[in-house]
């Protein structure tokens, strides 16, 4: 599924090869949550990823990240092919196919997934689908509505909407559901923090162990070398 990942990252290096760009990245966040689900049993998640990006809008990336469901599960490991363009000054969009995977875990969840973007100023929505969500032989899909509002002193307010929905998710128990989010982002003396409430609209509530979707603080640190 589409992530809106509070991550910040470390820029480790950045290399001009003809028309592309090279970058590849670090970060640390204290909650991975995807959708508003923890993946990490709301522990820490190193993350990671490799971005090759052309003159013309082609992109390419791996991204990574700790996991921890309490199984054999370790590690995600997501590809990414996708173009970007500009319509104007203002409206932008972004396509892009991908796969997610979990290498080292005993069971084949992995899944082939389709995004789509499109920005207008400081506003995107995103909608991204997959006809086999975790190898369930289900469909599922997810919508986001994200604004960034610049603030003063290099800060940002950052506000995100989801929905999760399909097949897939209406045979679980949480059925098709909501997630939001509230958070500030900013640079400070070198380091590059941000700070966020999450939550989600299912009833129950998980409060503890894997798969965790209740309310909660998160936070992340880096610095760009």
């Amino acid at each position: 599924m589409y992530k809106t990942i509070l991550c910040l990252t470390s820029t480790l290096s950045v290399v001009q090869l003809h028309a592309a760009t090279v970058s590849t990245t670090l970060g640390l966040i204290s909650d991975y949550r995807s959708a508003g689900i923890s993946q990490t049993s709301g522990n820490p998640a190193v993350q990671g990823h490799i971005d090759v990006t052309f003159e013309n809008g082609i992109y390419a990336n791996a991204w990574t990240s700790h996991v921890d469901w309490g199984d054999d599960a370790k590690l995600e490991l997501d590809y990414y092919l996708g173009y970007s363009a500009a319509l104007s000054k203002d409206i932008g969009y972004d396509f892009s196919v991908g796969y997610v995977s979990y290498p080292d875990y005993s069971l084949d969840i992995n899944y082939p997934q389709a995004i789509a973007k499109l920005h207008y100023k400081n506003a995107s929505v995103a909608y991204s689908y997959s006809s086999n969500y975790s190898n369930s032989g289900k469909n599922a899909g997810y919508i986001s509505l994200d604004y960034s509002q610049p603030l003063p002193k290099k800060l940002s307010l950052n506000l995100h909407a989801g929905r999760s929905m399909g097949a897939y998710w209406k045979n679980m128990y949480c059925g098709e559901y909501n997630d939001y989010s509230v958070g500030f982002a900013g640079s400070f003396h070198g380091l590059d923090l941000s700070l966020a409430w999450i939550s989600t609209d299912i009833h129950p509530h998980t409060h503890s162990g894997a798969l965790q979707d209740d309310s909660t603080i998160v936070f992340g640190i880096s610095h760009t070398f």
